[in-house]
């Protein structure tokens, strides 16, 4: 199941009982035509604005796990690793990145509520936990 699965499931649903609804309730059709037009365009709305804040939100997390790296270490290279491109759902305060020296694990920063940023999880792919170059936890 994908990450918005359960809403867009909610949101079939409610439609069809709308349509239902029409087809029973002949005297009322214009009113329950109007209502599912304006859920659907309600909808449309608050999916588009919604992914644009979080589109937002992520390139500022970007740029605040950026700082944060070139200050903790200066010398090194990384990429970003976009969850999209994999098929999940990104999360606005959270960045994956791969360090070029340890191209096998992912770590994840995290941008707290107060803009610290944090080391939130390790992905060790293949490695063992102490072969890690980039642990900030010990």
């Amino acid at each position: 199941m994908g990450d918005y699965t359960i809403e867009r499931f909610l949101i079939a649903a409610c439609v069809f009982l709308l349509i239902l609804s029409v087809l029973v309730w002949r005297e009322r059709r214009r009113l329950l035509v109007g209502l599912i037009a304006v859920v659907l365009i309600g909808y449309s709305i608050f999916f588009f604005v919604r992914g644009q804040l979080l589109e937002k939100q992520y390139e500022q997390s970007i740029g605040t796990v950026y700082e944060y790296l070139e200050s903790q270490y200066p010398e090194e290279e990384w990429n970003v690793i976009d969850r999209l491109s994999k098929g999940q759902m990104r999360q606005s305060n959270k960045v994956d990145i791969v360090f070029a020296n340890e191209k096998g694990v992912i770590y994840t920063y995290k941008i707290l509520d107060d803009g610290q940023v944090v080391q939130w999880e390790i992905n060790l792919g293949e490695k063992h936990f102490d072969e890690v170059k980039h642990n900030e936890k010990n």
